[in-house]
């Protein structure tokens, strides 16, 4: 494991009407590091991510985030590919 690696188990909601400051609702979901895993300086790991060997591979694509979920006037990047890889 690389130096300054973060670990976070905890989540709250992103909208912050539901998240209502320091009253609103938290859970958390498990991470599991597998065993011959090598993590690089300054990961950061998050809720219910499962780190297990190598080589790595993609599980499931990444999708855009509706419109609606994302904060007033950010303009998402329209040259990055949505990745299909190991489907």
């Amino acid at each position: 494991m690389g130096p300054n690696c973060s670990f976070y188990s905890g989540r709250h909601p992103t909208d912050p009407r539901v998240r209502n400051g320091t009253n609103g609702p938290e859970d958390g979901a498990p991470i599991v590091v597998g065993e011959d895993c090598w993590l690089g300086g300054n990961v950061i790991v998050l809720p219910g991510v499962t780190i297990a060997g190598n080589p790595a591979r993609v599980l499931k694509p990444v999708r855009p985030a509706p419109a609606e979920t994302l904060p007033p006037g950010y303009v998402p990047p329209a040259d990055i590919p949505i990745s299909e890889a190991g489907l």
